[in-house]
């Protein structure tokens, strides 16, 4: 469901995006894939700034937090991968509720920085708003100390106890499926 639009998006071509523009492909600047991903999704995954700016200024301003079907929006892609360009872009653009914004599973940015083990992505998102998600569990009660407990973060660990989330050293998760496989 790829449209030359989304590819020219996802390969930071931003004179081809242009030509398309100009012969007709209007149209597509914001057309989604099949699965929800929009050009603008796919310039924030691969960190593609000047093409962000580009499609926003062409009229893709509602797709800086538009989700793809699995939750995701541009933020949260563009902060799983630590593209911090694009979340700042992103952030100044709009997405400013999205340094809290779940996916479909409940994991939060947050969630994920600490699963990645990426302290810097943590604080930046605790400095620009998501403080509360030190301690927001996904959908499978596994807090973010859970998950750093589990992946040995010990610094991530930390973090989280020294910025709010002490209490959660006891808390279990609901259901898990560790990394072998084993459910708890």
């Amino acid at each position: 469901g790829a449209t030359p639009m989304f590819i020219a998006s996802q390969n930071n071509k931003v004179k081809t995006l242009q030509w398309l523009y100009d012969h007709g492909a209007q149209g597509n600047l914001r057309t989604p894939t099949n699965s929800g991903a929009t050009p603008m999704l796919v310039a924030s995954r691969n960190n593609h700034v000047e093409t962000l700016q580009w499609l926003y200024d062409h009229g893709a301003q509602k797709d800086v937090r538009r989700p793809n079907n699995e939750g995701f929006t541009p933020f949260l892609l563009a902060a799983e991968r630590n593209h911090g360009e694009a979340m700042q872009w992103l952030f100044d653009h709009g997405a400013q509720k999205d340094t809290r914004q779940p996916q479909n599973d409940g994991a939060t940015p947050m969630y994920i920085a600490c699963e990645k083990n990426n302290l810097k992505l943590m604080q930046w998102l605790y400095d620009h708003g998501a403080q509360k998600d030190v301690r927001t569990a996904r959908k499978n009660g596994a807090t973010p100390m859970f998950v750093a407990c589990e992946h040995k973060h010990y610094n991530i660990v930390q973090f989280l106890h020294t910025h709010g989330a002490a209490e959660d050293i006891n808390v279990p998760s609901l259901d898990h499926t560790f990394e072998n496989g084993a459910k708890e």
